[in-house]
């Protein structure tokens, strides 16, 4: 957020975010300190408005300290976003090398200190991000962090939000685009253990993937292949442990045989 001032005449436009001059409360995240402005922030946050007019004890306090496990960059990227610089245009930090991580970062941010503006735009950015991932054109295709971005909100240890807008919109997109995901061999690696997608989500699609036919009958067979070396006792043990469920069976005998479906 900027303030319009005028020296000798002229005006300008002062930017208030990190402005020790107008300050009126410090806000340290370990190392860092941010020279912030109570108004501003409970403006734009549902917490900061509550912690500064209700009976938190942050209310009378000049010196506020935020225990955040979120990176530095992610929340100073919070801050800018409610001093005016919207998350949704702001440039991507350059030493970000997890792009969908960071978006999701952001998000939680926003889900915890209760700012909608800045969970919307996070939310499009991650989404857009994947989107660009899967793009026929992509160079690299689908990124192995960004399917562990994906577990954090889909997982059977998923991230706990109030606002469930993104697990909303990602559960979709992983759903939509079903083949691409499942030739991932990270996803599928992560699926086949149950450590992707929860239980319910995780038999919604496979029962996608079957009914696509993106399972070949080679996959059908090995399930009745009683003497194949390549599936022992405790294995069969561990897929069942996991789902009884068919395809569930048939991915992780692909995984193992290295079916050239997914090559």
């Amino acid at each position: 957020m900027a303030g319009t001032t005028a020296v000798n005449g002229v005006k300008r436009k002062r930017n208030l975010f990190d402005d020790e001059g107008l300050s009126d409360v410090i806000v340290k995240i370990r190392n860092k300190q941010i020279f912030a402005h109570k108004a501003i922030l409970a403006n734009g946050s549902v917490w900061f408005e509550r912690a500064f007019l209700g009976r938190f004890v942050e209310a009378n306090k000049d010196v506020i300290e935020l225990h955040e496990d979120a990176s530095i960059t992610a929340v100073m990227t919070m801050f800018k976003h409610l001093y005016g610089l919207n998350y949704e245009k702001q440039e991507m930090p350059t030493h970000i090398m997890d792009v969908v991580g960071f978006h999701l970062e952001v998000f939680m941010l926003g889900d915890k200190y209760d700012i909608s503006s800045l969970r919307v735009e996070a939310a499009n950015r991650f989404i857009h991000a994947v989107q660009g991932e899967m793009r026929p054109n992509s160079l690299l295709g689908i990124q192995d962090p960004t399917i562990y971005a994906i577990r954090r909100l889909l997982g059977p240890h998923a991230v706990h939000l109030a606002d469930q807008s993104l697990t909303t919109g990602i559960k979709d997109l992983v759903l939509k685009n079903s083949t691409k995901f499942f030739r991932h061999r990270i996803f599928r690696k992560l699926l086949g253990t149950g450590n992707m997608l929860d239980i319910e989500l995780g038999v919604e699609f496979m029962d996608k993937i079957h009914r696509q036919g993106s399972l070949p009958k080679r996959m059908h067979d090995l399930e009745y292949q009683k003497k194949s070396k390549t599936y022992s006792s405790r294995d069969s043990h561990v897929v069942t442990h996991r789902s009884t469920n068919l395809p569930f069976n048939c991915l992780c005998m692909a995984e193992r045989t290295g079916c050239p479906v997914f090559s």
